[in-house]
């Protein structure tokens, strides 16, 4: 007697990988002697490189598809789920065997462990700061403009700290796949990547404040 085997597959937590982390992917492939095919939905690449000069530094799909042994690994794969009062489809990630032997059963689970030492963190930091102090903005300008509150009248101030607080919070909060063709240092930051809407922010805020000053001190003036 002995025990039935069977292919393996396991859903990989949400990814935030690099260059040089799916170098190092690739790499576990090669050192396990498998032939690799990488693709995503519509093409298929010699080589990261090739894929980045061709679709740019984002990963939006990709399929590692390894021979001898045989496991398959895919990234955002749709998932129909059939619910009431409608249906949605969500995505995921997907690591499996492709043939029943030691070599695909070992290099299934050196894969596994990687990616998973890969998942996404459960906040995005970057987008957590920014919410803090807008929220530090709303209770600064209730604590200013209570005058205005106790009038039923909203600060303008108060309007956009909310607004990008609330934003803020959803984006740190919205984590998907992060699959990068570009290394961990050459890749741009939070700041650079979103410099044009902080300014607005900022600016927005500084408008908010003058306005609200602007407002306290005409009311002064007019019923002094």
């Amino acid at each position: 007697m002995e025990p039935i085997r069977h292919t393996l597959m396991a859903q990989i937590p949400t990814l935030w990988m690099y260059r040089e982390d799916l170098d190092h992917l690739l790499l576990l492939f090669d050192r396990a002697g498998a032939k690799v095919t990488i693709s995503d939905k519509q093409y298929r690449y010699d080589s990261l490189d090739d894929m980045k000069s061709n679709m740019g530094e984002r990963i939006a799909d990709l399929d590692i598809q390894a021979e001898h042994p045989a496991v398959h690994f895919l990234l955002n794969q749709p998932s129909v789920v059939k619910g009431s009062p409608s249906t949605t489809i969500v995505y995921y990630n997907e690591l499996r065997t492709e043939e029943i032997s030691d070599e695909a059963d070992n290099l299934f689970y050196r894969v596994r462990d990687f990616l998973v030492s890969h998942k996404a963190p459960r906040f995005r930091i970057s987008y957590l700061i920014p919410a803090i102090i807008a929220t530090v903005g709303c209770i600064i300008s209730v604590v200013l403009d209570n005058q205005a509150f106790n009038n039923r009248q909203v600060p303008l101030g108060f309007v956009v700290c909310m607004l990008a607080s609330v934003g803020f919070f959803v984006a740190a909060g919205t984590v998907g796949n992060r699959l990068v063709l570009e290394t961990r240092s050459n890749s741009p930051s939070f700041l650079r990547q979103n410099k044009n809407g902080i300014i607005m922010l900022i600016i927005g805020a500084c408008i908010g404040g003058v306005a609200t000053i602007a407002g306290q001190w005409l009311t002064r003036l007019l019923f002094k």
